[in-house]
């Protein structure tokens, strides 16, 4: 079954009648925020006019960052066509940029922070050949800092780790597998401390709950990408092996799960 426009990625939880609403307008259609006018939007991800500086250019992917007017900054996504073999398989799922629309009101429901996505939109030729995606969300703000930068620069980083660890418990609790959990994915906020994410792309939603192998796989990936933070800014590895070591008593006291090691 192809999803296309009609799929809605808010179904079951009201939020298509209160915050999103469809569109379709040149080829795009998809859902974006009542507050935005669906040509002007259009305009933005097809023909970019505003400030921007360019993040990503690859076969994949754009993505662009932006000013949309004022402090407000916008982060703009384009998913690539790839050739028709790979259109063609990617025609019959369901489309990543509405997957990062669910994944992100999901989050927004559990109170865990990711940036605000505007619109959702895919382009398809033929009616049914799924061509460019778009996914457009606010920037994070100034106060927002990627954890990177905080685990670089942080005097006890082994703390730093076993914050992150119950934060990805967390997750996993509200059984959210995030498909990507390394340090460039996660920042935090200034003014509370929360811990958020960002690039959902890989995003899997579990109702009956996330299996001990995703917990497994996801928590090593944490240890794995912090060990690669620390090493790219001439850190030692061991400034988190007490962190490594405890790694699996710290999750399993946020958790009551207990990960085999």
């Amino acid at each position: 079954m192809v999803r296309g426009p009609g799929w809605n990625p808010a179904a079951g939880s009201g939020v298509e009648a209160e915050e999103y609403r469809r569109f379709r307008r040149d080829g795009i259609a998809g859902y974006c925020r009542r507050d935005l006018e669906p040509g002007r939007l259009v305009e933005l991800l097809l023909r970019p006019q505003l400030p921007y500086r360019v993040l990503k250019d690859s076969r994949s992917a754009r993505i662009l960052l932006g000013t949309a007017g004022g402090e407000s900054g916008f982060f703009l996504k384009r998913y690539n066509y790839r050739g028709f073999r790979h259109a063609w398989l990617r025609s019959f799922r369901r489309p990543r940029a509405f997957r990062c629309l669910a994944a992100a009101r999901k989050l927004a429901e559990l109170g865990i922070p990711t940036p605000k996505v505007l619109a959702a939109a895919t382009e398809r030729r033929g009616g049914w050949l799924l061509f460019h995606q778009y996914l457009l969300t606010e920037a994070l703000a100034e106060t927002e800092r990627f954890l990177p930068e905080l685990l670089t620069g942080a005097p006890d980083p082994e703390a730093l780790v076993a914050e992150v660890l119950r934060f990805v418990a967390r997750l996993h609790e509200a059984g959210i597998e995030h498909g990507d959990l390394s340090w460039r994915n996660l920042y935090r906020q200034e003014e509370d401390g929360a811990f958020g994410v960002i690039d959902l792309d890989g995003w899997r939603f579990h109702p009956r709950g996330v299996s001990a192998a995703v917990r497994c796989r996801e928590v090593a990936r944490v240890i794995s990408s912090a060990r690669r933070v620390l090493a790219a800014a001439g850190r030692p590895a061991s400034d988190v092996d007490g962190a490594v070591s405890r790694a699996a008593a710290v999750y399993a006291a946020a958790s009551g799960v207990t990960l085999e090691t």
